[in-house]
């Protein structure tokens, strides 16, 4: 199901010499000039099950809300992976000779784990717990709440962060 909403996603292979590659500094990790707009994507598939939830809410479908909800804790959880170890550790990489910006994209990251902590564990209330007519008021004002703090964060990610991400021969 991951797969179908992200597409496939690629794995990083060992460097080989002369493969036409840039890496970032030290590691083995290549830039991908399709890597912003798949995760762009990603955002688009997370809000849109983030609307499908909202919609089994508002229908009272408690069985396919819990299904759903697995399915955006699933996919938040792998594009978070991959963000975490294809734009972090690379971005850090390619501008560790530039302490300000290291220090936005280590401030973003903390700030995005401290975040997803909570997302999670909102999630596995609902998923592991009841969800039904008495907690329903709940869950939709904690669902909303989530709702505007990842809109806002993924708004800044795409107008910030994703900026910083460029070939390494040209930072």
């Amino acid at each position: 199901m991951l797969k179908k909403l992200f597409g496939r996603g690629g794995s990083v292979s060992p460097r080989r010499e002369n493969d036409g590659n840039q890496y970032a500094p030290g590691t083995q990790l290549p830039y991908d000039p399709a890597l912003i707009s798949r995760f762009e994507g990603h955002h688009q598939a997370l809000f849109k099950l983030v609307d499908a939830i909202e919609k089994s809410a508002e229908n009272q479908s408690y069985n396919q809300l819990k299904k759903q909800l697995v399915t955006f804790r699933g996919a938040l959880q792998e594009h978070l992976l991959e963000e975490n170890l294809k734009l972090y550790v690379y971005l850090t990489r390619c501008l560790n000779h530039d302490p300000v910006n290291v220090q936005l994209v280590d401030g973003m990251k903390v700030e995005m784990n401290q975040i997803a902590s909570k997302v999670i564990d909102f999630l596995n209330q609902f998923i592991e717990g009841h969800i039904g007519e008495d907690n329903l008021a709940t869950f939709n004002e904690g669902f909303s709440k989530m709702k505007a703090v990842l809109a806002e964060r993924v708004q800044r990610e795409e107008n910030t962060l994703y900026t910083l991400y460029l070939p390494p021969d040209s930072y």
